[in-house]
This record gives C-alpha cells, sequence and structure tokens, in this order.
C-alpha cells in the first residue's frame, strides 16, 4: 500500500492548515496560458491542479496512490492518471507545463522522473518544482515531522542540487526561495 492513502482524507485539511499550499505563488510564477496543457506529477488530491485548472487548457494530474486520485475525482476538469512519475503514459512533447510540488523528496532515485519531466514537456515548455530546503532547526523539525509522520523514504534536495540536476537535463532556470523553508525552480526545457 502506498503511504499516501493511508493520509489522503487528512491530507488537504493538513495542508491548509499548515499553509504548504502555494497555489498563488505556483499560479504567479507558471503565467499560465488559455492553450496550456498541463501535467501535475505527484498531484495527489488535485487541490493544485484544480486551482491551476481555470487558467489553461487541461490539467492532467499523475500519482501513483489510488486514494489521493480518489479524492482528486471531486474537482471538475482534470485528467486522473494512475501512474508513478517515472513511468507517465502520455507522448513525447505532449506538455506546455510540468509542475511537481512537495514530491522529488519521497522518490529514492529522482533522476528518472526528472527525465520523464523532459520527455513528456514541450521544447521551450516551462517546469516548476518546489520543495523544501531543510537548514536550520525549522528544516530539521520538517525533515522529524516527514520521517515520523511518513514512515518512508524521504531525501530533501539541496535548491543548488537541483538547480545542477535540471541543468544536466537541459533545462535553464533558477531558484526562488519562498519561505524559509521553502523553495521554487522554475525553468525552460531548451
Amino acid at each position: 500500500m502506498n503511504i499516501f492513502d493511508i493520509y489522503s482524507n487528512m491530507y488537504d485539511p493538513f495542508m491548509k492548515i499548515m499553509g504548504l499550499y502555494r497555489t498563488e505563488t505556483i499560479i504567479k510564477y507558471l503565467k499560465p496560458k488559455k492553450t496550456d496543457m498541463v501535467l501535475d506529477i505527484g498531484g495527489g488530491t488535485g487541490y493544485i491542479g484544480s486551482k491551476i485548472y481555470p487558467e489553461v487548457a487541461k490539467v492532467v494530474l499523475v500519482d501513483d496512490s489510488a486514494k489521493m486520485l480518489a479524492r482528486a475525482k471531486r474537482h471538475r476538469g482534470l485528467e486522473l492518471c494512475h501512474a508513478k512519475s517515472h513511468l507517465i503514459p502520455y507522448p513525447n512533447n505532449y506538455f506546455d507545463i510540468v509542475i511537481c510540488t512537495d514530491v522529488l523528496h519521497h522518490i529514492k532515485d529522482n533522476g528518472p522522473t526528472i527525465l520523464e519531466m523532459k520527455r513528456v514537456l514541450k521544447v521551450g515548455g516551462k517546469v516548476l518544482i518546489s520543495e523544501f530546503d531543510i537548514k536550520g532547526f525549522r528544516g530539521a523539525l520538517f525533515w522529524l515531522f516527514e520521517r515520523t509522520a511518513l514512515l518512508n523514504y524521504c531525501q530533501f534536495i539541496k535548491p543548488e542540487t537541483l538547480l545542477a540536476m535540471m541543468k544536466e537535463n537541459q533545462f535553464t532556470g533558477k531558484i526562488n526561495k519562498i519561505s524559509r523553508i521553502e523553495y521554487i525552480y522554475v525553468g525552460n526545457k531548451k
């Protein structure tokens, strides 16, 4: 069983209470167009995708938790896909935008997921990845919470490491710090 299946009913309330849904910030950085096709990797309950959907032509939510996807069904307009982040069943160069929020640190080998982002994104397409920079006391508390509550693998990526990984995979972009422990990478596929 996927650990997120267990937390699917309480995920949205928790994220809202903790202020971890950064939809306004995400939309600000994306600057989506009405014609954009968006892929939300690890989109879970569909909360972020549902906020982006009114701004674009299509949002596809990919997640490997069946129960999170079942929760996402309540949002109209989202196309749901039960799949692993490194095995996305869509053609090459299909999406204008790929987002991946609060996901990469849960994946042991996130290289294949980044390669999959590159594969499905159109040349010049935009990618947005939000992650946690767990420096200092707050970062340590967040790491401890993630490890204790989720009881699964958790490997946080330093902003400079993610920047280098994206550059290696032919993305150009930059890191934007959005809080003491959160950052967003925004880039484009070359």
